[in-house]
């Protein structure tokens, strides 16, 4: 009967309907629609200060419809867990887990990023606490 129960519980998992289930929005500073400033002749006109964090904010449709299938209401999901983590040339990257427990909240803004490549993965659970299998990857480069 555990065996029958635990199957049970796996077919509840969740998936997305859409791999367009993201969007980024970067909210660095953009420096170039700022006013003119009287720049001393010494500095090139060029010369721009980097933002020092950057944002990325992610958006995604709610799922409607099961991994096995089957309808599924907005009621019945949980929240989504956010993985992320930042490209490292010699080590593993350490994944940052974000929590959003809310079933309705279907963006997130994730701040104080520095430069570098990162990449973004979501999952939904459902009320019971089961969770979906992670959406295809996705990537941001800030520099």
């Amino acid at each position: 009967m555990f065996k029958l129960l635990l199957a049970a519980i796996v077919m509840l998992a969740l998936s997305f309907t859409s791999p367009s289930w993201f969007n980024f929005e970067d909210k660095s500073e953009d420096l170039t629609d700022q006013p003119e400033v009287d720049i001393p002749e010494e500095q090139p006109d060029n010369t721009q200060p980097k933002p020092s964090s950057y944002s990325a904010i992610l958006n995604w449709i709610a799922p409607s419809i099961r991994e096995n299938g089957e309808f599924m209401t907005p009621n019945e999901i949980g929240g989504y867990e956010i993985t992320y983590w930042k490209d490292t040339r010699y080590s593993t990257p350490r994944k940052e887990k974000i929590l959003v427990k809310n079933a309705y909240t279907t963006e997130y803004e994730i701040k104080n990023l520095s430069t570098g490549t990162y990449h973004f993965t979501i999952a939904a659970y459902d009320n019971l606490g089961v969770f979906s299998a992670p959406t295809n990857e996705v990537q941001k480069s800030f520099n």
